[in-house]
């Protein structure tokens, strides 16, 4: 079967790690330690870079338009994910991170990049998925958790 398919690049760039979580630390109430860090704060030796695009792709002339954003880690693994489809699945997880169908994509991204850190770094290893593994097994050298001026090694 072949279908004609048309990809338009809308948006692209590069974003740190460190220009993710400020956003989502100052719109929630997060409890902070004397230095201003929240127990979901991870800092990361050398920078961690992620360069995203998002695309839209139009699929039999036009009638369907699919959005995807396609992230590359600075060290080497790279994934996708569909940005509106992960919304509508579960609106109100992504509600809890001032993010719904309306936000910019930016913010969209942020806070899908900052998900899947945090819950790569942070949570039980039962519950992690292959990418979370792929994510934890790269990071977790480079990364410690301040909190209450200890660096917590991972």
């Amino acid at each position: 079967m072949n279908i004609d398919k048309h990809t338009i690049i809308k948006e692209s760039g590069v974003l740190t790690y460190s220009e993710i979580t400020p956003i989502y630390k100052n719109r929630t109430g997060f409890c902070l330690d004397d230095r201003g860090f929240c127990g979901q704060d991870i800092i990361f030796n050398s920078p961690l870079e992620i360069k995203w695009k998002y695309s839209e792709i139009s699929i039999l002339d036009e009638t369907t338009i699919i959005k995807k954003v396609d992230l590359e880690y600075d060290f080497g693994m790279i994934c996708e994910f569909f940005p509106y489809q992960r919304i509508l699945e579960n609106r109100e997880y992504w509600k809890y991170r001032d993010v719904d169908l309306d936000s910019p994509i930016l913010d969209i991204i942020k806070r899908y990049i900052e998900d899947q850190i945090i819950f790569s770094l942070l949570r039980n290893p039962c519950e992690l998925t292959p990418v979370h593994w792929a994510l934890r097994g790269w990071l977790r050298d480079r990364s410690t958790i301040p909190w209450h001026n200890q660096l917590i090694k991972l």
